[in-house]
């Protein structure tokens, strides 16, 4: 109720569009930018009122609950479970399907692109722009991820992988052709490592447990790989998630590696000649 000791200012004017209220009514004024004005004739205790304060402190609850909610991406980055066809992730892989398009197709001799216009296509399969990596559906900026490629290093197409950003490859690594990548996690090679054509590494596979396995709706779980400095990695060769390859182990071709092979170490035959 307005108080008896401040007289009540009479406004200025009345637009002239704006119909008379209802005997009883509040009149709604219009400030300078176009904001509604405070109404000093609001009670507290009304039913109106309440309800009003309840709805603003619920969306301050629902915005505070959207900034901490994490994301599918954070949660296949860190290793947790994940929905892969979470719609980000979904539109991500499109995105790095639509720059391997463009990459593997300059690399054939009827395009005839430049070393320097491949490369850069490449780049575009690696370092995606900021915009295909920061958006979400539930509005959280997610930090920009990156991949990588040393100086010297060969990557021949035609080529694969999921994300791109997850890959991180050494100086002068050698990568055949027909390799495919599931870079769900980081995908680390290291320097002067030989990879073979059709090599396939997994960074990620469907849980073991059969209650996370529903087709289309399966849960997922990678590990990171990781291949150390002057590895040879034999054709068809392919390597399980959360294995390390220490430095200058040796796969012979066709060879399932689920376990870290040691520095030095070998798996599979080795031919006399080496």
């Amino acid at each position: 109720q307005p108080n008896a000791d401040y007289p009540v200012v009479a406004p200025l004017r009345e637009p002239p569009y704006m119909p008379h209220s209802k005997p009883g009514a509040p009149l709604v004024q219009g400030g300078i930018d176009g904001r509604l004005g405070p109404t000093n004739n609001m009670d507290a205790s009304s039913p109106q009122a309440q309800a009003r304060m309840a709805l603003n402190i619920e969306h301050q609850l629902s915005a505070h609950a959207a900034s901490n909610e994490e994301t599918e991406k954070d949660r296949m980055i860190r290793g947790e479970l994940y929905q892969p066809f979470d719609i980000h992730l979904v539109e991500e892989r499109a995105r790095c399907k639509a720059a391997l398009w463009r990459f593997n197709n300059a690399c054939n001799g009827i395009s005839g692109a430049s070393a320097k216009e491949q490369n850069r296509l490449l780049k575009e399969v690696l370092v995606p722009p900021p915009s295909s990596t920061t958006g979400s559906p539930s509005g959280v900026a997610s930090p920009r991820l990156g991949g990588s490629m040393g100086q010297g290093a060969i990557l021949v197409a035609p080529f694969e992988c999921h994300y791109g950003y997850n890959i991180h490859i050494g100086e002068d690594v050698m990568v055949s052709e027909s390799c495919r990548f599931v870079d769900d996690c980081p995908i680390t090679i290291g320097a002067h490592t030989w990879i073979g054509p059709a090599v396939t590494i997994l960074s990620s596979m469907a849980h073991t447990n059969m209650q996370e396995r529903k087709g289309s709706q399966s849960r997922y779980q990678g590990r990171a790989v990781t291949i150390e400095e002057d590895c040879y990695i034999g054709a068809n060769c392919t390597i399980y998630p959360g294995v390390r390859i220490r430095r200058g182990a040796y796969i012979a071709p066709g060879e399932v590696v689920k376990t870290d092979i040691v520095a030095y170490g070998f798996q599979g035959f080795k031919p006399n000649y080496m």
